[in-house]
């Protein structure tokens, strides 16, 4: 009796950590795969109250002035986290940009793409 109670109580200590943090693998696995699933429902041009109903709240969230307009990112995982990176990276979220409170587009490239910065390269010769 003591024997299966031992094992019982390792078996327990062993499963928390896994089920029960809410950075685990699996349990940001189930995070990305609801999203995943959610995004499916989005169109452009809907307002950010639309989105937060399909989406839930966003788990963090970015802001810019870009070219004279103000560009919001919600920022949502769509990619679990693995035992090797327990720590979420950028390659986790998927961004969301909202331009006057309104969906204009998601995706890391429409990311990247908002948010590169054009630089004029002057090569003088002496």
């Amino acid at each position: 009796m003591r024997n299966r109670f031992a094992i019982y109580l390792i078996i327990f200590f062993i499963t928390i950590p896994m089920f029960g943090c809410a950075g685990s693998p699996l349990m940001t696995g189930w995070e990305a795969k609801e999203n995943r699933a959610n995004m499916l429902k989005l169109k452009i041009g809907m307002n950010k109250e639309k989105v937060l109903s399909i989406m839930g709240t966003p788990y963090k969230t970015e802001s810019y002035s870009i070219k004279d307009k103000y560009t919001e990112f919600w920022l949502y995982m769509t990619k679990g986290v693995d035992n090797e990176n327990p720590t979420p990276q950028d390659s986790n979220f998927t961004p969301f940009a909202f331009e006057n409170d309104v969906l204009s587009g998601w995706g890391r490239n429409y990311y990247d793409n908002a948010l590169r910065i054009e630089q004029d390269i002057k090569i003088e010769i002496k």
